[in-house]
């Protein structure tokens, strides 16, 4: 027995002495060794995949909620193609197990309120332009002390100042701290932190909280829903689901949204385009919180 004991302590201390590389090399040879991955980095940058894989959400901050893949030798063709990603050695990772219809009911009063403050950022006209950088009112500084105008809005910033339950007089665009007046999005803790609400990770969040479905082509969105807009060649960046921009759909076939310095304001309503009907692969229900 004492034999067998010392034996076995010794085969554990040369399995905890392998070099890491050798590990990786296992994997490699094995594919059943790790069919789970932290991040579409680790899964994008593996060889030899095979079967069903799945991928954390992006981000610790937004909860454990995984979205699984299924490995296959080519690109798949339609709207799904748009969310896949290509692997180290040309094969495609695929996502399954979506759901494809809406979470939960319209809350009309709610949706109202939301396109009711969305309009208020459209009636800033120039007093606001699309910019990557910058001090928005998420940033947690005020925004008219530290920028001047035209102050400075992307897609994501926008879609989530009105999730917030803020309309445009309401935020440190103009007053001197941001006051809900309507239903909001309960963030948690992430009300503070604007790094979150770059366009893949307010996406990631909403699917992490189950208020996402994968649309199939179907356009079947209602008042008040978030549009994500998603593109294959995003994949390299990481972007959870290649997200690239996010709307505000307000009925009638139209969104408000903003989108660049050619849009001639910061936040526009337009018609949804043929481009932005092509692109929209994944839509968010939020789930309101009444104003108390």
């Amino acid at each position: 027995m004492k034999r067998l004991l010392t034996g076995l302590a010794v085969s554990i201390l040369l399995l905890l002495q392998v070099p890491s590389s050798a590990r990786a090399f296992q994997e490699e040879v094995n594919p059943e060794a790790a069919r789970t991955f932290a991040t579409l980095a680790d899964m994008t940058s593996r060889r030899n995949l095979s079967g069903t894989v799945s991928v954390r959400t992006f981000d610790p901050k937004l909860g454990v909620r995984s979205m699984k893949f299924r490995v296959q030798a080519s690109q798949p063709a339609g709207l799904v193609a748009q969310i896949s990603y290509r692997l180290a050695d040309g094969r495609w990772a695929v996502p399954i197990g979506n759901r494809t219809s809406a979470p939960r009911s319209v809350n009309q009063s709610a949706a109202k309120s939301a396109v009711a403050r969305a309009r208020t950022f459209v009636a800033a006209g120039r007093d606001l332009v699309w910019a990557s950088e910058g001090y928005t009112p998420l940033s947690g500084k005020v925004t008219k002390d530290v920028e001047t105008k035209p102050y400075p809005v992307t897609c994501s910033h926008f879609v989530a100042m009105v999730m917030q339950g803020w309309d445009y007089n309401h935020t440190t665009y103009v007053a001197n701290q941001n006051t809900r007046v309507g239903p909001y999005v309960n963030y948690g803790p992430l009300n503070s932190d604007a790094n979150i609400f770059s366009a893949n990770r307010l996406a990631a969040w909403h699917y992490a909280k189950g208020d996402m479905w994968y649309v199939a082509g179907k356009q079947d969105w209602q008042v008040g829903d978030i549009l994500f807009y998603s593109r294959s060649g995003y994949a390299s960046s990481g972007r959870f689901a290649n997200v690239y921009h996010a709307a505000l759909y307000i009925g009638d076939n139209k969104v408000i949204h903003s989108w660049g310095v050619g849009s001639g304001a910061g936040v526009v309503e337009e018609p949804v385009k043929p481009w932005m009907f092509k692109d929209v692969a994944f839509v968010a229900r939020p789930n309101w919180t009444a104003l108390g």
